[in-house]
């Protein structure tokens, strides 16, 4: 850029903006409603250089004279953010919980548009600002919806046991964290966690300081729930608020602070989604930052037997008599006020929240039992609605059923099923037999599809993948070649004559680096893709001709990783393009590529750099820097392999160095 403004002699106008990747997510259109805030700096002229011939290290001088501008601009951008921000939270303190818990639903792309779902926002946003009025009118929805719950997840339905509710009296407002087995668990949670004593039905005609406005309980939901017609409605009063899994979804860390401030219970799932088990290593770490930012406890809580329960599906689960067990445990609260004052990285909020997901799995397996409380854990905490249904189901001596007892689905039950499938309020773990392909087949998708199957019912499979790979190959590569000046060097470092298997290990600036990567060598590399592309006509199946493969998409995601475990065995070329932003990401990301290393042994990581594709319009000079190979990598300790990950990082940045130093030697 420099380069060019003293070549054609004009200024250069710094630029720092902040918010647009948030709002973007690195594409054209805006995935979200949100704040850009662009600061615009004073011009600056280098007319001193205009009749000079500058070398690159100038160049670099001057370059990072020039972000460094531009850094101090994004700076103020951030503290002007900050500041809208304040300004935000402090008008959402005038207004009542449902008028902003309303409000997040309102910003909802997908909101639902129904005349039912729109009139219901409205009128709950209208009432919640009569004062009094208001809460007897938000208390008596809550009471019928809890009411109606109760009949449905009743003693003839769940067999339910709840020991540790004291924890969740005497810790009040405090953070629920709990496992995440079935949606089942946001009913139970919603309607079982507060003692029957201090939340009446009749708690709109008895205003007090423990009533229904008070004491109900607030849960974080996936938007998806909130998007969803008639559910919509249902979770708004139930205590549910919508939460953008995978982004950074400030509005939603918002309401839990202002719900916390307000002595409300929150629930906050660090799964994030429905799992059979529990991971202690792959869960987020908002409860734990959301905890120390406000100074309030975590409450551990488990759940055990709802996944076993939905995995008989809706019909079978509610429909008595069944009393599937289910066992929730409540540990004791758990205080973080030693770290608030303290500077802590990822590193230490993922070990705290590994610590909490322990105790949870610790509360699940009965390793840490919380003490039986009678006042608040026996037969004085059932709502008189689930004491007559038990007493009905013993009168009657209706029949238990046991979780292991195999279900026959009749034609009603595939019918419910399939409906609650497409509302997205089934366990995952029965969805698993009905997957959806990643790609939308074209014509042309599906005839290249028949003819692949067709040759390996002959056994021409090989002949045929090599003539696929071939033509996508030599497109690409022509494609390459005719509109850029494309340039390797450090090919010779590429062990191809080893018996070992490959990484190629990048810190990837944009998706144009796997074009370029692909067009490294004649050989296949097979390189990790996101999902969405594969979702793209066309594009999927030349993709697949390639030896692409897509990327894991959450924890559970074992496919990928395992496909590319058993190609680094079979001594293949793998690529490994890291998208990671800042340091430490990038560091972890190599860190993780490196344990792959070591595990498909003997596996070299060879480091490369690619310049220029951040400008991806032709004609443009771009330049791959190869390094020479790392390994075979001998078995390391943990800390061990992160101090080696940012050796890995600093000769990839050397190598970015060389690239970019190598575009502008002749």
């Amino acid at each position: 850029m420099i380069r060019l403004a003293i070549q054609n002699r004009v200024p250069v106008v710094p630029v720092g903006h902040v918010g647009l990747y948030d709002l973007t997510k690195g594409s054209f259109v805006p995935k979200k409603k949100g704040i850009w805030y662009c600061t615009i700096g004073k011009p600056i002229t280098y007319e001193e250089y205009y009749d000079k011939e500058l070398s690159y290290s100038e160049l670099r001088t001057l370059t990072d004279e020039l972000m460094q501008q531009i850094e101090e601009l994004k700076a103020h951008g951030n503290m002007k953010l900050k500041e809208i921000e304040e300004a935000e939270i402090q008008a959402l303190s005038e207004k009542t919980i449902n008028e902003i818990v309303v409000r997040k639903f309102e910003k909802l792309d997908k909101k639902p548009k129904n005349p039912f779902d729109s009139l219901y926002r409205r009128f709950i946003n209208f009432t919640s600002k009569i004062p009094k009025i208001g809460d007897y009118i938000d208390a008596f929805i809550h009471s019928v919806i809890r009411f109606s719950a109760d009949i449905l997840v009743s003693p003839l339905t769940l067999d339910t046991k709840i020991t540790g509710r004291e924890h969740i009296v005497n810790a009040k407002p405090a953070i629920l964290c709990s496992n995440h087995e079935s949606y089942l668990d946001i009913l139970l949670y919603g309607i079982k966690l507060v003692p029957n004593e201090m939340l009446h039905y009749h708690g709109y005609l008895n205003p007090s300081e423990h009533h229904d406005v008070n004491e109900k309980v607030w849960f974080m939901m996936k938007k998806e729930l909130a998007e969803t017609p008639i559910l919509s409605s249902w979770t708004l009063s139930a205590g549910g608020f919508p939460i953008a899994r995978g982004e950074k979804d400030k509005d939603a860390l918002i309401i839990s602070k202002e719900l916390l401030k307000r002595n409300r219970n929150i629930v906050v799932f660090p799964q994030q989604t429905t799992y059979a088990t529990i991971d202690v290593d792959s869960c987020k770490t908002g409860g734990v930052r959301l905890a120390i930012e406000t100074g309030r406890p975590i409450i551990p809580i488990s759940i055990k037997g709802s996944h076993e329960a939905m995995n008989k599906g809706i019909w079978n689960l509610l429909v008595p008599p069944k009393g599937y067990p289910i066992e929730i445990n409540i540990g004791e609260p758990i205080y973080y006020d030693k770290y608030q004052n303290q500077d802590l990285n990822f590193e230490d909020y993922k070990k705290l929240t590994r610590d909490l997901m322990i105790k949870i799995k610790n509360l699940q397996d009965g390793t840490e039992l919380p003490q039986f409380n009678p006042e608040f854990d026996g037969e004085a905490s059932k709502p008189w609605i689930a004491k007559f249904l038990e007493r009905v189901g013993k009168l009657l001596r209706l029949p238990r059923t046991d979780l292991q007892e195999i279900t026959r689905e009749s034609p009603i039950n595939k019918m419910i099923n399939k409906l609650t499938d497409s509302l997205g309020i089934t366990s995952t773990q029965r969805k698993e037999g009905g997957l959806k392909k990643f790609a939308k087949l074209s014509p042309i998708d599906s005839f290249l599809s028949k003819l692949k199957k067709r040759g390996e019912k002959y056994g021409l499979f090989p002949f045929l993948d090599n003539v696929f790979y071939r033509v996508a190959k030599n497109s690409v590569e022509m494609l390459v070649h005719s509109l850029y000046d494309f340039r390797v060097r450090g090919r010779e470092n590429i062990p191809l004559n080893q018996d070992v298997g490959i990484i190629f290990l990048a810190h990837s600036k944009t998706t144009l680096d796997l074009v370029f990567g692909n067009a490294l060598i004649p050989e296949k590399i097979h390189f990790m893709i996101d999902k969405k592309w594969y979702q793209k006509p066309i594009l999927s199946t030349i993709l697949q001709s390639l030896g692409f493969f897509r990327k894991t998409e959450h924890a559970d995601d074992f496919e990928p990783l395992l496909d590319l475990k058993y190609k680094l065995k079979e001594k293949k070329l793998v690529g490994i393009f890291a998208q990671a932003k800042g340091k430490e990401r990038l560091i972890r990301t190599i860190a993780g590529v490196l344990k792959l290393a070591i595990e498909g042994k003997p596996t070299v990581v060879v480091p490369l750099a690619i310049a220029g594709t951040d400008t991806p319009f032709p004609p443009v000079k771009v330049h791959v820097e190869i390094g020479e190979p790392i390994g075979p990598i001998p078995r390391m300790k943990r800390a061990k392999r992160y101090e080696f990950a940012e050796e890995v990082a600093q000769i990839i940045k050397n190598l970015q160095d060389k690239a970019f130093a190598a575009r502008y030697e002749s």
